[in-house]
């Protein structure tokens, strides 16, 4: 029953001392490395990209 979890590789213990040697090892620190990696695209980076950037109205006139 393992209690004991690694939220970042997504793997249980059954006990604290192998979890913490888990945390130790080269698998984990690279999959904490790559989670904290820059943050993925977004689809308005895909349109701007690809020349489809946010539309331009004109300037905004004064109402009343």
């Amino acid at each position: 029953m393992g209690q004991f979890y690694c939220l970042h590789c997504d793997r249980y213990f059954a006990n604290i001392e192998v979890r913490d040697e888990h945390f130790r090892s080269k698998r984990h620190k690279k999959k904490v490395k790559l989670m904290n990696g820059p943050a993925p695209h977004t689809q308005l980076d895909a349109e701007l990209a690809a020349g489809m950037g946010m539309p331009d109205n004109g300037p905004k006139l004064m109402s009343a």
